[in-house]
């Protein structure tokens, strides 16, 4: 899968889209379809800042459809509409804890749910 990864640099972390391993949902995982993700400051600051270690995936807020569903989790299954607050979301796949999900209306688009999490995931949503 594409995954939008920081490759560390003296000069700063380098942006590359590589080919990454589709992950596997786990005992209490989720795997999302991600249709669309966030991008935020602070991880505009963590690429930028990146000169050594190893290369990371960023991204904290997605939203898509449950691809899988692993062993020991209850209230979702494939195909649900979601968004979600995570690690490493800038990716065509991305897995998440099923607490870090909420459902997206019809009415709201990928896009609009994607810039959702980050920003409230400590608030009640109420649609």
């Amino acid at each position: 899968m594409k995954a939008v990864r920081v490759i560390p640099h003296p000069d700063g972390g380098r942006i590359e889209i590589q080919d990454v391993p589709v992950p596997v949902a786990g005992p209490g995982q989720v795997l999302v379809r991600v249709r669309a993700s966030g991008l935020n400051c602070g991880e505009i600051t963590q690429a930028r800042d990146r000169r050594s270690g190893e290369s990371i995936t960023v991204g904290v807020e997605f939203a898509g459809e449950i691809a899988a569903v692993g062993k020991d989790v209850s209230g979702w299954r494939e195909g649900d509409r979601v968004m979600g607050h995570g690690r490493e979301c800038q990716a065509l796949y991305v897995l998440a804890d099923p607490l870090a999900l909420m459902p997206v209306p019809a009415s709201v688009s990928w896009i609009e749910a994607a810039s959702f999490p980050n920003a409230s995931s400590r608030h009640t949503m109420r649609w």
